[in-house]
C-alpha cells in the first residue's frame, strides 16, 4: 500500500515555481512507487523447487504487460483445485443436484452406463439403477445424465487476484533445453506456434529478465514447461516432475486468464487455451476442459480467425499461424463434444469453410528437419479430416447431443453406419502410410522409421480407434435393446450387416491395445514413444469397454453366432493385455489405477456371469471352453495383481436378483458404481 506524505506548497507568483513544484512531487511519488514495487522482491512467492536450480527476476509493474500478480499468492492448493470429475472421470456421489455436470449420450459415461446396464441384465439383476437406489450413485438416465455436486475451487482459481503485486518467475536454467524439447515432441502434434519466434522472445526476455514481455506469451511459456514436465516418458509421470508440472501450470493460469476474461484478447490467448485443454486432459482437473475450450472458441470467434479475408493484410507467416490455431479449435470441438457429450460450440456453417488443404508447410522450420516437419503436417492435416467426420457421427447419430430426440430405428442406424464406415474408410486410405493406422507399428520398428513418425503414428491410430468405437456404439446398444417384442427383420439386419461391422471394430480395437501394448514395450527399451501417458489410458480402456460390450452382446441366445470361439478367446486376451500394460503403465497416477480396477471390476463380474451360465450337464460345452481360457490368459501373467479373478470352483446362488450372482457379485457391483467412470475421448 502506498502512504503519501503530504507536501508543503508554498505559494509563489512565479508559475515557473510551481512548475517546478509539481515535478518534484511527481519525481517524490515515482520514487515511492518503485520503491513499493521492489520491495516485495523481500517475500517471494515460493515453488516446490530448489532455487539454485533457477534464474530469479524480478517483474515490476509495467503498464505494456498489464498489471504485474504473483501467480502462487492467490492460486488454491491443489487439492482445493481438484475436480469432481477427475483425469478419468471419477464422479463423486453427492446428494445435491447440479446441472454444471451434464455427459450426454455419445459420452463414455453413457456408454459406461450402458454396459453396467447390460451386466445386470445378464446377471438376472433387472434394472442397474435398482441397485444404486440406496447407494444414491446413478444418474437419472443411461443416455443422459446430471451428475451431482458441485467443482469447488474453480471460482477461486479463476478469480483476479485481490493485490497485483511484483512476482519473481522461476525459470529453470534449462529452459531452453525444455522449450527445444517441447517443439522436438508436443508441438508437433499441434503445430500452432512457431518455434523461431518463439525462441527469439524468449531470448530477448532473458536478457531483461522477463520484465517487458507479454503475460499472454509468459504464460504459454508457463504451460510448455508444464507439457514437458507431464511427458517425460510414456508412464505416470514422478511426484516430482508431476508438482513441477502442476506448479508452472497454476503460474499460466493466474497470469492470463483474469486479464482475457476482463481484457482484450489475442490470437496467443487462442494458443494459450488450447494449450491448456492440451494439458489438462491428462491432469486431476479434466473437466475444466471445456470452460477452457469455450474460452479458445469465445477468443478465436471474437478475433475472426475463422476469416481469411480479415488476416489478409498479415505475413504469411501470422495467416498460416492464425490458420493452424483456427483448425485446432475445430479438432478440439469435435473431440470434447464427443468427450463430454455436449453440443458443438462451432457453428456447422464455420466446419464447412473449414478445409484441411489450406494448411501449408510455411514457415519452414529451421531447427527441425523438413522431413520431421512435413509428417507433423500431414498428421495434422489428417487429424483434422478426421474431426470433420466425427463431426458428422456425432450430428447423424447423436443429434448433436442435444435434447432427447427418438432414437433411430434398426435399419436407420445400419444406413447411418455404413455411408459413415465408407468416409471412414476412405480417411483411412488417403492417410499417408507411413501414418496410416494399423499399418504394422511393431514392423516399423525394424525399419528404423523416425522417432517422430512412430509417435505420430500412434496418436493418430488411438483417435481412429475412438471413432470406429463411437460409430458402431449404437449397433451395440440395438444388440442390448433386443427383445421379444422386435420384429424378425431387425433381427436379420443385426445378424447381418450388424455382425458384420462389429467384427470389423473389434479388430480395430484389438490393434487399439496392441498399440498401448507397444508403448509399453518400448518403455523397456527406454524409448518414449507416447508422452501423453493419458492417450494410451482412455483409448485402452475405451477399446476395453467395447469389447467386453460385444462379448456380453454375444452371450444373449439371439446373437451367440456374433463371435467364433476364436474370435472370442483373441477378444479374452486382449482385455488381458489391456489389464497388463494399464499395471505396467501406472508410476503412481490415481487415474490409471482408477481406470485398471474399473476394468478389473467389470471384467470379473463379466467373469461369474459366463461362469455361471455353464450348465451341470455340460451342454454349454463352448462356454466351459471360453472361460478356461479366459482363466488360462489371466493367470499367465504373473506380473500382475490377479486377486479380481474369482476362483474358478467359486458357488454361485440366488439372492432375489437373479440366478448366478453371488454376494461377491453384488459387493463388485456396488464397488463400482461407488465412483462411476466417464472416460473422456482423449
Amino acid at each position: 500500500m502506498c502512504v503519501y506524505e503530504e507536501t508543503i506548497v508554498r505559494k509563489s507568483n512565479s508559475s515557473s515555481g510551481e512548475k517546478f513544484q509539481v515535478l518534484d512531487r511527481l519525481k517524490a511519488i515515482e520514487e515511492k512507487l518503485e520503491h513499493v514495487q521492489w520491495t516485495y522482491t523481500r517475500n517471494p512467492p515460493q515453488l516446490p523447487i530448489e532455487p539454485s536450480s533457477m534464474h530469479r527476476c524480478h517483474l515490476p509493474h509495467n503498464p505494456s504487460t498489464g498489471p504485474s500478480i504473483s501467480p502462487q499468492e492467490d492460486m488454491p492448493p491443489c487439492d482445493v483445485f481438484e475436480d469432481s470429475v477427475d483425469g478419468i472421470g471419477t464422479i463423486r456421489s453427492s446428494d445435491s443436484q447440479d446441472d454444471s455436470a451434464h455427459f450426454g449420450a455419445s459420452s463414455n459415461i453413457a456408454f459406461l452406463l450402458r454396459i453396467t446396464q447390460a451386466l445386470a441384465n445378464s446377471a438376472g439383476c433387472g434394472n442397474s439403477r435398482d441397485l444404486l437406489k440406496p447407494y444414491h450413485r446413478c444418474p437419472s438416465s443411461a443416455t443422459s445424465s446430471n451428475v451431482p455436486g458441485p467443482e469447488p475451487g474453480l471460482s477461486g482459481a479463476l478469480s483476479w487476484p485481490k493485490s497485483c503485486q511484483a512476482t519473481i518467475l522461476d525459470i529453470p536454467p534449462d529452459a531452453m533445453d525444455i522449450i527445444q524439447e517441447y517443439f522436438a515432441t508436443v508441438a508437433l502434434f499441434m503445430p500452432f506456434l512457431h518455434e523461431e519466434s518463439f525462441i527469439a522472445v524468449f531470448e530477448r526476455g532473458r536478457t531483461q529478465c522477463f520484465r517487458n514481455v507479454r503475460k499472454s506469451w509468459l504464460s504459454l511459456l508457463y504451460m510448455i514447461l508444464a507439457h514437458v514436465y507431464l511427458t517425460q516418458t510414456a508412464m505416470s509421470p514422478s511426484t516430482e516432475s508431476a508438482e513441477r508440472s502442476e506448479n508452472f501450470f497454476q503460474n499460466a493460469l493466474a497470469l492470463a486468464v483474469p486479464e482475457v476474461i476482463l481484457g482484450p484478447t489475442s490470437l496467443e490467448h487462442v494458443q494459450l487455451f488450447c494449450s491448456i485443454c492440451a494439458y489438462l486432459q491428462g491432469s486431476s482437473h479434466s473437466s475444466r476442459v471445456w470452460t477452457f475450450h469455450g474460452l479458445a472458441v469465445k477468443s478465436a470467434l471474437q478475433l475472426d480467425l475463422c476469416s481469411t479475408e480479415s488476416c489478409s493484410h498479415l505475413t504469411p507467416l501470422d495467416q498460416e499461424m492464425r490458420r493452424r490455431t483456427w483448425y485446432m479449435c475445430l479438432i478440439n470441438d469435435a473431440i470434447f463434444s464427443v468427450k463430454f457429450g455436449r453440443p458443438p460450440l462451432v457453428a456447422e456453417s464455420l466446419w464447412k469453410a473449414s478445409t484441411p488443404s489450406k494448411i501449408t508447410d510455411l514457415p519452414p522450420s529451421v531447427a527441425r528437419s523438413p522431413s520431421v516437419m512435413a509428417t507433423s503436417l500431414s498428421y495434422y492435416r489428417a487429424m483434422l479430416s478426421l474431426s470433420f467426420i466425427i463431426r458428422d457421427i456425432t450430428k447423424r447419430l447423436y443429434y448433436d447431443n442435444v435434447g432427447s430426440p427418438p432414437p433411430l430405428s434398426c435399419a436407420e442406424t445400419l444406413t447411418e453406419t455404413f455411408n459413415l464406415s465408407y468416409k471412414l474408410s476412405e480417411w483411412h486410405g488417403n492417410v499417408p502410410r507411413a501414418l496410416r493406422p494399423g499399418e504394422g507399428l511393431e514392423k516399423q520398428y525394424t525399419r528404423h522409421q523416425p522417432l517422430e513418425t512412430r509417435r505420430l503414428q500412434v496418436a493418430l491410430s488411438f483417435r481412429y480407434s475412438g471413432a470406429c468405437i463411437l460409430l458402431h456404439r449404437p449397433i451395440l446398444q440395438k444388440l442390448w435393446d433386443f427383445n421379444s417384442d422386435s420384429t424378425s427383420l431387425e433381427l436379420t439386419l443385426l445378424k447381418g450387416t450388424g455382425f458384420l461391422s462389429l467384427r470389423s471394430c473389434m479388430d480395430t480395437c484389438r490393434d487399439a491395445i496392441q498399440v498401448g501394448t507397444s508403448i509399453v514395450k518400448e518403455i523397456n527399451r527406454q524409448t518414449n514413444l507416447l508422452g501423453a501417458w493419458w492417450f494410451t489410458t482412455y483409448y485402452t480402456f475405451n477399446a476395453s469397454l467395447m469389447i467386453l460390450g460385444v462379448l456380453l452382446a454375444s452371450m444373449e441366445p439371439s446373437f451367440n453366432e456374433l463371435l467364433s470361439l476364436k474370435a472370442t478367446t483373441s477378444l479374452h486376451s486382449s482385455l488381458n493385455d489391456a489389464v497388463t500394460l494399464l499395471a505396467q503403465l501406472d508410476g503412481g497416477s490415481p487415474m490409471i489405477k482408477q481406470c485398471r480396477e474399473c476394468l478389473q471390476r467389470l471384467l470379473k463380474i463379466y467373469y461369474s456371469i459366463a461362469q455361471a451360465s455353464i450348465t451341470e450337464d455340460g451342454s454349454n460345452k463352448r462356454e466351459q471352453i471360453e472361460v478356461d481360457q479366459l482363466t488360462s490368459s489371466c493367470t499367465s501373467s504373473g506380473d500382475i495383481d490377479l486377486s479380481w479373478l474369482p476362483p474358478k470352483d467359486s458357488g454361485s446362488f440366488t439372492l432375489g436378483h437373479g440366478p448366478g450372482v453371488t454376494d461377491t457379485d453384488l459387493n463388485l457391483f456396488e464397488g463400482l458404481f461407488s465412483s462411476n467412470f466417464e472416460f473422456l475421448y482423449g
